[in-house]
């Protein structure tokens, strides 16, 4: 495991230049400037809770949900390129066997 102290998480977020990092970045200044204000970083708990047994559901900053958005759609795309890649790859497959038979 690898710790990273405050100057070099600061480091490290502001190094990212990626357009898609900025709502993340707007989320770390954040959290870091409230801990340092107030001494710890908490989540507001959910108007709409679930069951008691379950756990606690917490409000979740437009940043992170920006981030998580973003990452979805990604992983939507990069599925459809993979499905598109096997697809091909199966076809050249089949050329092949149709080529040495």
């Amino acid at each position: 495991m690898n710790l990273v102290d405050l100057q070099g998480l600061i480091r490290l977020v502001n190094g990212c230049t990626k357009p898609a990092s900025r709502h993340f970045k707007e989320w770390v200044s954040e959290v870091i400037a409230t801990i340092q204000r107030d001494g710890s970083y908490a989540l507001e708990p959910a108007a709409v809770q679930p069951a008691p047994a379950d756990c606690t559901a917490y409000v979740m900053p437009q940043q992170i949900t920006d981030a998580l958005v973003a990452l979805e759609q990604r992983s939507i795309r990069t599925d459809e390129l993979l499905r598109q890649i096997n697809n091909s790859q199966t076809a050249i497959v089949e050329v092949l066997r149709d080529i040495a038979s």
